[in-house]
């Protein structure tokens, strides 16, 4: 028996290519039809005789066929519909008339709930992706502040030392009593202090007013 189950398993993957003599005259085609109806898929005895047929070795319809009917009635059960239903598998339209409509109701029934599923999967994804993207947003907004305290702490720094260092030349820019070559130089630095600190007075203006905005987010 497990000889014939191996067997089966090489048959169904390789299609009977990679089989020798022996193994093709050894296959239990009522196994295989067994298998093929309980999976519920079409009837494909040849399918599975390709490539045995250079041995002279061809399928046992009959005992395929006898097989694969026993698979059916263990495929087309109201279970095995619920079942294959929400796997959201397809049906092949493989179950007799007499078992097809209870297996069918229980198959859509499957169907709704796999739909259900995949509907609350989809919601549950949605809503984690909105989480991600507002944390990304809280922390790209607090790195964000962060800079921006640091930018306008360093620009004051820079602010305090220019201020003190223009208080200092200013009384000296119209004093005589110095050499016109020493005021020369400190009113150019006086000039380059007094554009270096508008220049960081607007940068912290607006980096206020930047920062006012992401707290108040």
């Amino acid at each position: 028996m497990i000889r014939f189950v191996g067997l089966i398993g090489v048959l169904l993957i390789s299609g009977c290519s990679s089989l020798t003599v022996e193994q093709c005259t050894a296959i239990n085609w009522q196994s295989v039809g067994y298998k093929d109806g309980a999976n519920g898929v079409s009837p494909q005895p040849a399918k599975h005789g390709r490539g045995c047929s250079g041995y002279g070795v061809y399928p046992d319809y009959n005992r395929y066929e006898e097989g694969y009917r026993a698979g059916l009635s263990r495929y087309c059960t109201p279970g095995k519909g619920f079942t294959e239903g929400r796997a959201g598998h397809n049906y092949k339209s493989v179950c007799p008339a007499s078992s097809e409509p209870a297996f069918l109701e229980q198959y859509q029934l499957g169907l709704s709930y796999n739909q259900q599923e995949k509907e609350q999967k989809r919601r549950e994804e949605e809503h984690k992706l909105q989480q991600d993207k507002e944390q990304r947003r809280e922390r790209d907004i607090k790195m964000q502040i962060s800079s921006l305290k640091d930018k306008i702490f360093f620009n004051d720094m820079s602010l305090s030392f220019k201020r003190n260092r223009l208080n200092d030349l200013e009384p000296r820019l119209n004093d005589s009593h110095y050499d016109k070559y020493d005021l020369d130089i400190w009113r150019s630095e006086a000039a380059q202090l007094r554009r270096e600190i508008h220049q960081l007075e607007r940068q912290n203006e607006k980096a206020r007013d930047h920062l006012n905005s992401a707290i108040s987010y």
